[in-house]
């Protein structure tokens, strides 16, 4: 994984899947949603990412709170179990049908759902977030799983913030970097609580 290698794989021989991975079946249906102001920085970093991998962006940030949640192997048995069941409904519609197992015998359904919009909105930032990452240009109600949203929230307690809070937070971590997120952390503190304010739900 590191570019820079300069020897061959070293894995070992046997390698177990860990035994406290999530419930993936629990992740397929984006039934919740969250608000959240994303600043100059993430928006630019989440296009970049967006154009490369070519995904939506919200499809983006799931996979980033998702890995940020539950951690990398997680994410990639994630990737490894959607592409499972993608192989097996192709075989399946081959045969003629349209059914397919949630990987562990159950047969389920899966239901289509619409990216959520990205609506311009107005600036509201203090100049320490202009100067490290930027003042506010999205505002963006984004579609979840049930499960991933009461994760968020749950994991947001105890850093004392609102799951909106907390999203941005990740994101920080995730696309900028622990030492930017560290220098934007000691200017500002928190989110002030005008945007709080914007950020609870409907």
């Amino acid at each position: 994984m590191w570019p820079f290698a300069s020897r061959g794989s070293r894995g070992a021989a046997v390698a177990p899947t860990p035994s406290d991975l999530p419930k993936f079946s629990q992740y397929e249906l984006n039934d919740a949603s969250i608000k959240v102001w994303l600043p100059q920085l993430l928006s630019e970093r989440l296009d970049w990412i967006s154009k490369r991998k070519d995904a939506s962006r919200p499809d983006v940030i799931r996979a980033l709170l998702f890995e940020h949640l539950y951690g990398r192997i997680a994410y990639l048995a994630l990737l490894e179990f959607e592409a499972n069941r993608r192989a097996e409904r192709l075989l399946a519609d081959a045969r003629g049908t349209a059914r397919h197992s949630d990987g562990v015998g159950r047969e389920t359904a899966t239901t289509a759902t619409n990216d959520p919009a990205v609506m311009f909105s107005r600036s509201r930032t203090s100049q320490l977030d202009a100067e490290i990452i930027g003042k506010p240009t999205d505002n963006l109600r984004l579609e979840l799983p049930g499960k991933l949203k009461e994760d968020l929230a749950r994991v947001a307690r105890v850093h004392g913030l609102t799951p909106s809070s907390y999203v941005r937070k990740a994101l920080v971590q995730e696309l900028c970097g622990e030492d930017m997120h560290t220098r934007w952390q000691y200017a500002i503190g928190r989110v002030g609580r005008d945007v709080e304010r914007l950020e609870r739900d409907d």
